[in-house]
């Protein structure tokens, strides 16, 4: 926020409600936000028929190529089963491969396919151009003081504690 603008008002509520302790509750804050976001999802995401936890699968199995069916669960907050469900739907579609290790029957190691790689190119541009609506309302600066935000929390409710100033992004 520029350094002489005014503290944000609180949210308006329909109906003239008065928010109350929710006003600064981010249980509340954050499930408004999700709820914007989803709704304008398609948008900007609807026409590659994938579900948001998908979405999710896709974009971290392009940046780490190979990862783990359980490392995914894990990182998506999702159990084996969930997972599972997930990937097969992905496989099925012939987005993603999964490879069983040779060393270990219990670990599957996840890849774009040649098809999912053309998607993920297309669906990439779609959440870019989908967050930046979401935080269109916000100055640059406040962007990335938000991202930052939501980065330590989520390391923090990862298990991975605070990142240092060496791990932030400049």
């Amino acid at each position: 926020m520029p350094r002489n603008s005014p503290p944000p008002a609180p949210p308006r509520l329909p109906g003239g409600l008065q928010p109350g302790v929710l006003e600064e509750n981010i249980s509340y804050l954050t499930r408004v936000v999700r709820s914007a976001a989803q709704q304008s999802a398609p948008d900007h995401l609807g026409k590659f028929e994938l579900l948001g936890g998908q979405l999710t699968a896709m974009a971290l199995i392009a940046a780490n190529e190979g990862v783990s069916q359980n490392d995914l669960a894990q990182a998506m907050q999702m159990t084996k089963s969930q997972m599972t469900v997930l990937v097969q739907d992905l496989v099925v579609r012939e987005i993603v491969d999964r490879t069983p290790s040779a060393t270990d029957r219990r670990y599957n190691a996840l890849t774009l396919t040649a098809k999912g790689t053309r998607l993920w190119k297309r669906v990439r541009e779609g959440l870019v151009a989908h967050s930046e609506s979401v935080l269109s309302v916000l100055e640059p600066v406040e962007r990335k003081e938000l991202v930052r935000l939501l980065q330590k929390l989520t390391a923090a409710h990862l298990g991975q504690g605070a990142p240092t100033a060496d791990d932030t992004p400049e």
